[in-house]
C-alpha cells in the first residue's frame, strides 16, 4: 500500500524477501547499474520509466559500490539475460 491508500500488485523478480522503502523515480534511459548500486539509494525503491531494464546486461566498471542499494526496482518490462 502507498500512504495514500492506493495498493499495487505487481510481479517479483530477484531476492524472495518482503522489502520496505521510500518509493521514487527516476527517467534516465541509461545508467541503471549505477542508480542501483549508488548508496545515496540505499533503502529506496527506484521506478524506472525507461522501457527495458536489464537487456544490456551488467559489468564491474559500471558499479557505484560493491553491492545493490536501492531496496527493490519497478520496472515495466524485464530481461533475465
Amino acid at each position: 500500500y502507498l500512504e495514500n491508500g492506493i495498493f499495487l500488485e505487481a510481479n517479483s523478480f530477484g531476492a524472495d524477501t518482503t522489502a520496505v522503502g521510500k518509493l521514487v523515480y527516476n527517467n534516465s534511459t541509461f545508467g541503471q547499474q549505477e542508480i542501483i548500486t549508488d548508496p545515496s539509494n540505499n533503502g529506496l525503491f527506484i521506478n524506472f520509466t525507461a522501457v527495458e531494464i536489464g537487456n544490456t546486461g551488467a559489468n564491474r566498471v559500471d558499479m557505484e559500490s560493491s553491492k545493490a542499494y536501492a531496496n527493490g526496482i519497478i520496472v515495466r518490462n524485464y530481461h533475465d539475460l
